[in-house]
């Protein structure tokens, strides 16, 4: 029913789709992992892979981006033509619950002026072998229940009400953080009614390993109200007056502390000379804490003037005192000012900035107030010279170059601790991972020019003696070795680590992959040698993985999928699949198998077959497919 060139353009499709599954390899594979590295994005691929349930496998540009654990991006282009482009997100709702949204433009399409939609939701279960929620190598702990929930000491509520509020009881399963949390909301609870002094103190007595009893002495203390005469505080202040009252330990500190708060809070509305003060008096069982405050003459044109300041720019200083909310504490002498303004000149090298206490100009009669905070900025410290103390391994001249500074130059603690990260990187390159190394500035205050010297303790330079394997399964000890850049002999150094750990999560068949070094005895080892044995732990994935889902399509309406995965069982890292897809106008079902260095060989190979119905209801043109594809990309 349609004309000749209708149809060989149908079969040149299907040629070029199952010739482009071909083409995708070695080259694609190693300028991936170069655009990744050097992007930082999750995935880049020069191949259908992300995209392959959503698109027809054409040349294409894939990248892709995890913005939280729960939530990715992927964008998809065709090389051939700008205009087809493929967006899609997707969330991890819950417990193996996945929603998905697709874009798609193509400028072929005949759905919304070349728009398609799509939302697809999916359940992921995994099956058999240990739970991903087993650490490698960790063994089952046993059980714990709360046995008993004890309460002790006075208390105008009832024990109901108590422990109503702790919400642990007897039976429960014991869990340290559900006991700490129960033990918070108590307090608060007595806090909350007035009970400002209370305390509530935990004790556990373990009867049984699996057993525990718990113990609560509840001291209440008075009945506190606190009292404020005179200016109007405003709530966030009267809370935080109730935080300190009820952290503190006796009524002296407590009533210090709280006039500090109300005084700062007044100098910040420009009340810069007010006067607070506090009388405690008991009455009917009730303490009674008031505050009266004469906040004196308001000011509204307050000008923060820094003396003495030539390093920087007064602007900058009272930028960063604005970023950090402390501009308006200038006036009443805050300890986290000086120590903001001290910072920001250690920063840059002058460690003998000194930020003295400020000094008002006020003028009461037009409202007006300068604060003057005067800075005695001190010489810029240059290192002079720069040594190396308890080195052998390396010489004075390797280490100097390593840590990138030079003589002359500006003192920084940034640069210093660089400095020593760089080290450290440099005598890990080599096997010495216990190296220690710190830094110490000896030098004239006066001149500004200083010593710098690096302290090292070099210790012992670790070498594998053994290499043994734990937690392996389905997959064999001799695969797990194969993907190693370790090997009895070698130097112990974390690009090795860093890269067999990549290796083993690169083959797919692992979930948790750690590489634990443990000294060993030796009976041979050289002097300055640390013999160490390399426990590589694995977890493997769980060897049946069943997807299944629906979805809505604005082209073929609603549809199922589904997608069996059996991952282990065969051979080494292989996974064998069989997936499924039905909708209104297409209907798929495909068979892959894939595995790492199949044969014995450095390629990964992933074959695939595949049977189709393609339906074109508009055309009234039915297309049925029958594909075989083999893929093999060099590791």
């Amino acid at each position: 029913g349609r004309k000749l060139e209708e149809a060989r353009g149908e079969a040149s499709t299907v040629l070029r789709e199952q010739t482009l599954s071909l083409l995708t390899g070695t080259v694609t594979g190693r300028l991936e992992r170069g655009l990744e590295q050097a992007t930082g994005l999750s995935k880049v691929r020069i191949e259908p892979s992300l995209i392959a349930a959503e698109s027809d496998p054409t040349a294409r540009l894939t990248i892709g981006q995890d913005l939280t654990r729960q939530l990715g991006l992927i964008y998809s282009m065709d090389l051939t033509n700008g205009g087809d482009q493929i967006y899609i997100g997707e969330y991890d709702v819950f417990r193996g619950f996945t929603a998905r949204v697709f874009h798609e433009t193509a400028p072929d399409s005949d759905v919304d002026a070349g728009a398609k939609f799509r939302f697809e939701v999916r359940h992921d279960l995994r099956i058999g072998g240990a739970s991903t929620a087993t650490r490698a190598g960790s063994g089952k702990q046993e059980e714990r229940r709360v046995s008993a929930v004890k309460l002790e000491g006075g208390s105008p509520f009832s024990e109901a009400e108590l422990l109503k509020e702790f919400g642990v009881q007897a039976g429960d399963r014991y869990d340290f953080f559900k006991v700490r949390g129960g033990l918070t909301r108590l307090t608060s609870f007595l806090q909350k009614e007035g009970y400002l002094e209370a305390r509530v103190r935990l004790s556990r007595e373990e009867s049984s390993a699996q057993a525990v009893g718990l113990s609560l002495q509840v001291e209440p203390g008075p009945k506190v109200e606190l009292v404020y005469e005179g200016e109007q505080l405003g709530d966030q202040v009267g809370d935080r007056v109730r935080e300190i009252w009820a952290a503190g330990v006796f009524d002296g500190q407590r009533a210090a502390s709280a006039k500090e708060v109300i005084r700062n809070h007044l100098v910040q509305d420009g009340f810069l000379e007010p006067q607070v003060s506090h009388l405690i008096r008991v009455e009917s069982g009730i303490k009674q804490v008031v505050f009266t405050t004469e906040p004196g003459v308001g000011y509204t044109n307050i000008h923060v003037a820094l003396e003495g300041v030539e390093a920087f720019s007064e602007d900058l200083l009272r930028d960063h005192l604005r970023s950090a909310g402390l501009l308006e504490r200038v006036a009443v002498a805050s300890p986290e000012v000086k120590d903001l303004l001290k910072r920001v000149y250690r920063q840059e090298g002058y460690l003998q900035a000194e930020v003295r206490e400020p000094v008002s100009e006020l003028h009461p009669d037009t409202g007006e107030a300068r604060i003057v905070l005067p800075v005695n900025e001190g010489p810029r410290a240059v290192v002079a010279e720069i040594g190396f103390e308890g080195n052998s391994v390396l010489s004075d001249e390797r280490l100097l170059s390593g840590t990138g500074l030079q003589p002359g130059q500006v003192y920084q603690p940034r640069l210093r601790d660089e400095a020593i990260g760089r080290l450290q990187d440099l005598y890990s390159g080599i096997g010495y991972n216990d190296a220690v190394i710190e830094a110490s500035l000896e030098g004239a205050p006066e001149t500004g020019r200083a010593r710098l010297s690096f302290g090292i303790e070099e210790n012992r330079r670790e070498v594998v003696r053994e290499v043994r394997i734990e937690g392996n399964d389905k997959t064999s000890e001799g695969f797990i070795r194969d993907q190693l850049a370790l090997a009895p002999g070698d130097v112990l150094i974390p690009e090795r680590v860093a890269r067999s750990r990549r290796s083993l999560y690169d083959t797919g068949a692992y979930t948790v992959v750690e590489i634990d070094p443990q000294e060993i005895e030796a009976a041979d080892a050289p002097a300055g040698e640390k013999p160490v044995r390399a426990v590589i732990r694995v977890q493997e994935v769980r060897p049946y993985r069943l997807q299944y889902g629906g979805f809505y399509d604005t082209e073929r309406g609603l549809g199922l999928i589904a997608d069996l995965i059996n991952r282990n069982t065969i051979a080494n890292a292989a996974t064998l699949g069989l997936r499924g897809r039905y909708d209104d106008e297409f209907r798929e079902i495909r068979a892959y198998y894939s595995q790492p260095q199949l044969g014995g060989l450095p390629f990964d190979t992933s074959i695939a077959t595949f049977l189709s119905r393609d339906i074109r209801t508009n055309a009234n043109f039915v297309v049925d497919r029958v594909g075989f594809s083999l893929q093999q990309q060099k590791e």
